[in-house]
């Protein structure tokens, strides 16, 4: 049994399950700060990992700092420039569409983060976006996947 899911559309980064184990098929690990029961761990790609090595599968979400710091200055300039234009309805609009748009969108995806699933070893993990567009492969995926691993010690917090 093999099977695969592309995780871009180029087709470079790729998540394969065949009959020993897991893989993440990518020019490098995607950049993720593991904390909690996942400190320690080394990310990997281009790795297999065993399905009888595997001991946790977690969801992490990365937040982007960039995004926090753009919403707050973004937020408090559209605001003030909204109230400025009140009376003038073009103005207004473009005000408020300019808030919308680069001040209050950044913080909700800061907020929201970017959520990664991370499969784990004693030792080594992977990492991959949970994409919006792959969510049903995905999900059949993690099913497949959960259906293989041993349940003693392994823990699911998907």
């Amino acid at each position: 049994m093999k099977e695969r899911v592309a995780l871009d559309l180029a087709g470079t980064r790729a998540l394969e399950m065949d009959d020993a184990g897991v893989t993440l098929r990518a020019p490098g690990p995607y950049p993720l700060p593991l904390g909690g029961p996942l400190s320690g761990k080394v990310l990997v790609s281009n790795e297999r990992l065993e399905y009888g090595r595997l001991r946790s599968a977690a969801l992490v979400r990365k937040r982007d700092p960039w995004d926090l710091a753009m919403g707050i200055i973004f937020t408090v300039a559209g605001i003030v420039w909204t109230v400025r234009t009140l009376g003038r309805w073009a103005a207004f609009a473009v005000a408020a569409a300019w808030l919308l748009a680069f001040g209050l969108r950044p913080l909700v995806q800061y907020v929201g983060g970017k959520r990664f699933v991370v499969l784990a070893t004693d030792d080594r993990a992977i990492a991959f976006p949970l994409l919006l567009r792959r969510r049903r492969k995905i999900g059949r995926f993690l099913r497949m996947l959960r259906a293989r691993v041993p349940a003693p010690g392994a823990r699911w917090a998907l």
